[in-house]
């Protein structure tokens, strides 16, 4: 990460069966725009980031026009607060999967604040704990403008909404090809 740069196009390969712990917000910060991050992996060889010993572990994506294609999240302690939390625009998550186990699920997987216009979500898929009791939503929208999520799959048990839209409005927003 240290060696790539803004907006060249330059893209980070995570091999198959790569293995990411994140045990803090700084563990794995992507903060060069235009970078793009991708697993070779398919299924279970997919790059597997872990989410653990502090619940404010996540990938804080602060630099726009980043991608992310065919990460596998999990957590390895219950009531993380979120695995990405997108503040800048132009980002795509794509084949993003997060897998929550016997009581241990993400809070809000996908949290975004104000700046994260234009986001792309597509190929989601969260496979929640169907009798958990931490989960909230799987996606949070908090001001977006502009964002498309599609051809996805949302399963869980969450206490306020699969897909949230809460505290400033979102507008321009897409949501098709969706299984609940």
């Amino acid at each position: 990460q240290a060696l790539a740069e803004a907006n060249k196009g330059d893209i980070i390969v995570f091999m198959p069966g790569h293995a990411q712990t994140v045990i803090a917000a700084t563990e794995f910060a992507p903060a060069k725009a235009g970078v793009t991050y991708v697993s070779l992996g398919k299924g279970a060889d997919r790059a597997t980031f872990t989410f653990g010993t502090n619940t404010t572990a996540n990938i804080p994506v602060t630099a726009a026009s980043c991608a992310f294609y065919d990460i596998l999240c999990v957590s390895a302690l219950d009531s993380v607060v979120a695995a990405f939390t997108i503040s800048a625009a132009d980002v795509i998550l794509d084949g993003i999967e997060i897998r929550d186990t016997t009581d241990i699920e993400f809070v809000t997987p996908i949290l975004t604040t104000t700046a994260a216009n234009r986001l792309t979500i597509r190929n989601y898929y969260h496979d929640g704990f169907i009798t958990g009791n931490a989960c909230t939503e799987s996606i949070s929208l908090i001001g977006v403008d502009s964002c498309l999520i599609e051809n996805s799959r949302i399963a869980g048990n969450f206490s306020t909404a699969c897909i949230n839209m809460l505290t400033t409005a979102s507008t321009k927003v897409v949501i098709r090809g969706i299984t609940f």
